[in-house]
C-alpha cells in the first residue's frame, strides 16, 4: 500500500511503490511478450507502439514519485526523454505466460 507525503517536506518515500512497480513492470512485459502472437499485423504493430510508449509513461511517473525534477508540457521546457531498460522477469516454476497480476482479492 503506497505511503502519504511527509507532512514536513511534501515528498514521498522513495520505496512506497517499489511492490507495485514490482508487480507492473512485469505484468507490462508479459503483455510485451504477446504482442508478437497476435494474428493481425496491424493490432501487432500498434501493441508493440503502445507498450513502448506505455512502459516510458511508467518509467516517467517512478522518476517523478522518486523526486525528479517535473516537467511541464506545452512549451513550458524540453520535455524529458526516458530510457526504458527491458525488466528480465525471474521465471516460475509452472508458470503460464497469463497476463494477470498477483491475487485480485485482498489477503486477510
Amino acid at each position: 500500500m503506497a505511503r502519504t507525503p511527509s507532512k514536513k517536506s511534501g515528498a514521498l518515500d522513495a520505496g512506497a511503490f517499489d511492490r507495485d512497480f514490482g508487480y507492473l513492470a512485469p505484468f507490462l512485459d508479459r503483455v510485451v511478450q504477446a504482442a508478437p502472437a497476435l494474428a493481425d499485423p496491424t493490432a501487432r504493430e500498434e501493441l508493440q507502439r503502445m507498450m513502448v510508449d506505455e512502459k516510458a509513461r511508467w518509467a516517467r511517473i517512478r522518476a517523478l514519485l522518486s523526486g525528479a525534477p517535473g516537467q511541464l508540457e506545452g512549451g513550458r521546457g524540453p520535455r524529458p526523454v526516458v530510457s526504458v531498460q527491458p525488466h528480465q522477469p525471474v521465471p516460475r516454476p509452472g508458470a503460464a505466460l497469463g497476463l494477470t497480476v498477483g491475487q485480485l482479492k485482498p489477503r486477510r
